[in-house]
């Protein structure tokens, strides 16, 4: 009839409907997802430690090697130690230093064994003991030189990995049986075995203290140095001849006794300390002014001569007329 208003259909009425309804629905769920995931990133939150969870009672005496004020200016491979099973923790701490020592161009393989992942992280860095090579983090005890030795410390590794995969649940007699021989404790004969000594230890102190940190500085420092005046120190002669062919061993004595003896005095003391310049070795020795530290009797053999070269990663170093030191 003219003038009737148009009827509504209800098809579209129930298709509006119909629309609405789905997007509360879809509303509602990615609300409820947002909720979930919120909830889920503060349990992660919640479960996460810290340095201060970690290391308990020696923070302190972490923060003060670092030569920092809190937790939070540590290293990142603290708060990952923090959050690492015990079983994964030898390995992050290898990835961690080989990453640094191809990201400064050293292609040397560092095989960080068990025995250094505990002295690491039951911050045994430094010791009251500095005669005995396998106490404390120090450049004699950062693992085997030759290829041969590296390759068996990787396969005692790759065991030890494996028991300990099952949350370090594995018993100690199976442990001693892939425990590292003579207690990770190598002595260099050459000056290249002792440069690869000096840049595994600048890998461990950058990781564990910061690149910028002195101590890191000064190895790294002193390692270019040995690269330079590598001639002068084949020349360099000692106060007795039975220990001409110590010299490498000497030098890292040298710098082993004086890093030792800073993270003593550091761990008592939150002012910063300044470190050794371990550069000033070469000017003793230019100025022929005394210099040798004492060694341990118990590392020195008598001399052998040895007519053939040895291979050490990759390179090779004639080693005649070299002594043989053995832990």
């Amino acid at each position: 009839a003219p003038g009737a208003l148009p009827l509504l259909s209800p098809a579209g009425t129930q298709q509006g409907a119909q629309l609405i309804a789905t997007g509360l629905t879809t509303l509602v769920q990615e609300q409820r997802l947002a909720r979930q995931e919120a909830a889920e990133q503060r349990r992660e939150r919640d479960a996460r430690k810290t340095p201060a969870d970690y290391y308990g009672v020696l923070l302190e005496r972490l923060m003060r090697w670092a030569q920092v004020h809190g937790e939070d200016d540590l290293p990142p491979i603290h708060e990952a130690l923090s959050n690492t099973k015990k079983g994964k923790i030898r390995a992050l701490l290898q990835k961690t230093v080989e990453d640094c020592l191809s990201n400064n161009g050293f292609v040397e393989e560092f095989p960080v064994t068990t025995a250094m992942a505990t002295k690491i992280i039951e911050l045994n860095w430094h010791t009251s003991l500095p005669d005995d090579f396998s106490c404390g983090l120090n450049l004699f005890a950062v693992g085997a030189l030759d290829d041969e030795a590296i390759e068996v410390q990787r396969t005692l590794n790759h065991q030890a990995d494996l028991l300990l995969a099952n949350e370090g649940t594995a018993p100690l007699d199976d442990l001693a049986t892939v425990s590292t021989p003579k207690g990770d404790v190598s002595l260099p004969h050459t000056f290249a075995q002792l440069r690869y000594q000096v840049q595994r230890m600048y890998a461990l102190w950058s990781t564990l203290l910061a690149p910028e940190h002195p101590l890191a500085i000064q190895y790294y420092k002193f390692q270019q140095q040995l690269v330079r005046r590598e001639k002068f120190l084949e020349t360099v002669e000692t106060s007795d001849r039975t220990r001409r062919y110590m010299v490498p061993a000497l030098v890292g004595r040298w710098v082993q006794l004086r890093t030792n003896l800073w993270l003593q005095a550091q761990a008592r003391t939150n002012e910063p300390l300044p470190v050794t310049d371990f550069q000033a070795l070469f000017d003793h020795m230019a100025l022929m002014e005394p210099w040798e530290p004492r060694f341990p009797p118990r590392y020195f053999t008598p001399l052998v001569m040895k007519d053939s070269p040895t291979t050490i990663t990759g390179h090779t170093d004639t080693l005649s007329g070299m002594s043989t030191l053995t832990p």
